[in-house]
């Protein structure tokens, strides 16, 4: 039996290192930006016919406000190269395609982006015009050389053979991927300056912000997902995954301004902080009191209020499987060690079964929802004692949740606890 344990643990620790292998491009011979950058070979010398030419070329960053999506919430950004007597060409790191395979490969991590170049002027017009998403463009401060060297990088980048590259959201994505040939191309002096400034926000704190446009159910869900290693202090150079950040951090390196292209007129700003802390907490002890009253005597509101339970609870359940998942066989690496999965845990299925038996007959159902409401207080107090033994070791910024769940747990396992007291 103990043998048969280790193999299932073994298991269930290195599964999400072959989830790259099950489906999907070959992860090893995709793009990896630092990597092929050193490799690049750059050309020395500049003539002096390019001399001229790319003295009178710009390379801009192009930075594009939220969308409507979620995964629009959070800008986009792009290289625009206007070259004298030429129309001005994207360059986009953030393309991907819906197909048979896509959401597969988002399960398991596989997210496969490419970088395209397209007509510069007609994206622009598309977002401002059509999307009503504000513009900016900055001007990057490179010499002739510097200017030729990042084209021939991204014109070689976008050859269908080196196009392709597995994205992480924080990582390696479409920001990150410009901040990286930025760097590069000024002799990692960009790099350098922004590692050595300390982010007064985590990754979580930044994509909190980002989400609020979505409301709080989305940030509340996504934010569950996201594991210990999104709560770690940071650089400026890792915050600038956000397309903004990294405009505001180039325009402060270059000490110059950007333009503004476009301005939205409908969307709101990005606000300075968003907490779901306090939502969390009354959304718990409102769920809390409607476990109490789905104890009424009165059938009609019984049923009423154990079929809210019933939809509430399911919900959740899904939730804590689509976690269990990421954590267990994706290669989603923020999902990790998350301790949320103890807290909102495959568990609450039980109470949906047991309020689902409720509706129909408070006695068959009780039995179901006290046992599994104490379990499931047992897990989130374990929780807040791995939080209390474990300090500044084992640190998640996971307090809504706990603080959502507790008052409910406690309000389903609050009969049993008394029945407990009682015969003791």
């Amino acid at each position: 039996m103990k043998r048969i344990n280790s193999i299932l643990l073994l298991l269930f620790l290195t599964l999400p290192s072959f989830a790259l292998s099950f489906i999907g491009n070959d992860s090893s011979s995709l793009f990896k930006s630092m990597e092929s950058l050193n490799t690049f070979p750059f050309n020395e010398e500049i003539t002096a016919i390019e001399e001229e030419f790319f003295s009178n070329t710009d390379i801009s960053l192009i930075v594009t406000g939220p969308g409507d999506m979620v995964w629009e919430n959070f800008g986009h950004s792009a290289f625009l190269v206007t070259a004298p007597e030429n129309q001005s060409i994207m360059y986009d790191y953030g393309v991907f395609e819906f197909n048979d395979l896509f959401f597969l490969n988002f399960a398991l991590g596989n997210l496969f982006y490419s970088v395209v170049p397209s007509w510069g002027r007609g994206r622009i017009e598309y977002a401002s015009l059509y999307e009503d998403r504000s513009l900016y463009s900055l001007s990057l401060k490179l010499n002739a050389k510097e200017k030729r060297d990042l084209l021939d990088f991204l014109e070689f980048n976008s050859l269908p053979e080196n196009s392709v590259y597995l994205y992480d959201y924080y990582y390696d994505n479409c920001a990150t991927r410009l901040r990286d040939s930025y760097s590069h191309i000024t002799n990692g002096e960009f790099e350098a300056w922004a590692r050595g400034i300390t982010h007064n926000e985590t990754l979580r704190d930044i994509s909190l912000r980002y989400l609020s446009s979505s409301g709080f159910f989305i940030s509340w869900g996504i934010n569950y997902l996201l594991g210990p290693n999104v709560d770690k202090a940071i650089s400026l150079w890792d915050a600038c995954f956000i397309p903004d950040i990294l405009l505001s951090s180039i325009e402060e390196f270059q000490n110059t301004e950007r333009i503004t292209l476009y301005e939205s007129k409908t969307r709101e700003s990005i606000p300075n902080s968003y907490s779901i802390t306090l939502q969390s907490l009354l959304l718990g002890v409102a769920l809390a009191i409607l476990v109490i009253l789905s104890r009424t005597r009165i059938t009609p509101l019984r049923a009423i209020f154990n079929l809210i339970l019933t939809l509430i609870y399911l919900v959740l359940g899904v939730l804590s499987l689509v976690l269990l998942f990421f954590m267990t066989i994706s290669s989603h690496t923020i999902t990790y060690l998350n301790s949320s999965i103890l807290i909102i845990s495959p568990v609450v299925l039980l109470l949906f079964f047991g309020h689902l038996l409720m509706i129909f007959s408070k006695e068959r159902g009780r039995s179901l929802v006290e046992k599994s409401g104490v379990i499931a207080l047992t897990l989130s107090v374990a929780v807040l004692l791995l939080k209390g033994i474990f300090i500044g070791i084992y640190s998640q910024s996971n307090w809504p949740y706990l603080l959502f769940a507790l008052p409910i747990y406690l309000a389903e396992a609050l009969p049993f606890i008394k029945k407990s007291i009682s015969h003791s």
